[in-house]
């Protein structure tokens, strides 16, 4: 009592302060502080108050896609839980912070079980190689014109050249990674709370105006900087969306690329937008949060499949990530730069019983049955040896693409 909830200010210029009076009092400052964390506990007490009395709110229903080329398949949308995302009990030789709520994924039609038994038809390819042959040279990175059937069938693919010649510079890229928050049942966009009291080496206080917008902040100054620079394209290094990555489970097949989690539209396409970065490519690959963090049947392959979604009404066309690993080369008027894009998250893939806490491949987070079908892993015990198999032809692959 006599305590104050500080509060973001409703508007511009204006600040609150609600005192923590009676229930009614109580719901305003809930309300009106969404975002900080030390309100949280709090506010899940009033979303069930509100819920029991009928005031609650229901998130709004993921939109059904359909694909023309597909014969305008539009399949009906599953939800399954992940019971195995709630919080571990932690034990001394494994401390386990809970980031995250249980999350909820969509199932596409063709998805895997866990009974299912599938013969796994990973792609590695040791030397890099074009899919198609590159007819003159373009300003876009492009990719094959069709999808393929599984996320990993490309995996090793160089793209086709890219020239920018007709300027002599000096040139420009934006390079980002780490940066997709969370949407909330309000549909705005919050940061994963890494300063948060469940991790206490970085525990810190809550600095409204930053911490419950560090996406946006990011985003506007992009914004100011790209007519100034006029970046010809963005470098995208993984951990595109926090806390474990698309919402969709893993192992559909790859040309049915998808928004069924609203995430695509809030946190990425609206967000990066404005005078020099509309229109600009984002080339990227895989971190070990959209696996799942520690997980691995979280949508990853919906980050390569999004690539050839250009037909979906949330998408610009931007996103560039064919595959797991791939090359591409830049052409400029006086020099060229060879890009190679790589998944090394074969150092956050354990033995299934080691550290849960930072375990793509954990027996403890990873549900009962986990498995991505026929591109892999079919299962937890598979997962560290998957990793370490697109690892090593990962090296392989390497040497022989800089000696080219």
């Amino acid at each position: 009592k006599g305590r104050f909830l500080r509060c973001a200010p409703p508007r511009a210029g204006a600040a609150m302060a609600v005192r923590r009076r009676p229930l009614a009092s109580a719901l305003l400052a809930a309300s009106s502080c969404p975002f900080v964390a030390e309100a949280n506990a709090f506010q899940d007490f009033v979303d069930r108050f509100r819920n029991s009395i009928g005031a609650g709110y229901s998130p709004t229903p993921a939109p059904a896609y359909t694909w023309p080329g597909y014969g305008g398949y539009a399949p009906a949308y599953q939800t399954q839980a992940v019971s195995s995302m709630l919080p571990p009990t932690p034990s001394p030789e494994w401390p386990s912070p809970a980031p995250a709520p249980t999350p909820n994924f969509k199932v596409m039609p063709g998805t895997p079980s866990g009974t299912s038994q599938i013969e796994e038809k990973e792609v590695l390819k040791e030397w890099p190689w074009q899919p198609v042959e590159a007819v003159g040279c373009s300003r876009r990175f492009q990719g094959p014109e069709e999808p393929p059937l599984h996320a990993t069938d490309l995996n090793g693919m160089r793209l086709p050249d890219v020239c920018l010649l007709d300027s002599p510079g000096p040139h420009h890229v934006f390079a980002i990674g780490d940066w997709g928050g969370m949407v909330n049942n309000d549909g705005r966009i919050a940061p994963a709370d890494h300063r948060s009291r469940q991790f206490p080496a970085h525990h810190r206080k809550f600095v409204i105006g930053a911490d419950d917008v560090a996406q946006q902040k990011v985003a506007n100054q992009m914004r100011a900087r790209a007519p100034q620079s006029q970046p010809d394209y963005v470098l995208n290094v993984g951990d595109n969306f926090y806390w474990g990555g698309v919402k969709v489970k893993c192992g559909a097949p790859a040309y049915l690329a998808n928004d069924a989690s609203g995430q695509w539209r809030s946190i990425f396409e609206e967000m990066y937008t404005g005078y020099g970065l509309d229109g600009k490519q984002w080339l990227g690959v895989l971190g070990n949060h959209d696996y799942g963090g520690w997980m691995f049947t979280m949508g990853w392959d919906q980050a390569i499949a999004y690539t050839w979604a250009g037909d979906l009404p949330a998408s610009t066309g931007r996103w560039m990530t064919p595959a797991q690993y791939y090359s591409a080369r830049v052409r400029y008027s006086d020099f060229a730069v060879d890009y190679f894009f790589v998944d090394n998250n074969v150092f956050d893939a354990f033995e299934p019983d080691d550290n849960p806490p930072h375990n793509i491949c954990s027996r403890r987070h990873n549900p009962v049955g986990a498995t991505c079908g026929q591109i892999g892993p079919v299962s937890v015990e598979d997962c560290p040896l998957w990793f370490k198999r697109l690892w090593n032809a990962q090296i392989q692959w390497l040497p022989h693409g800089l000696g080219e």
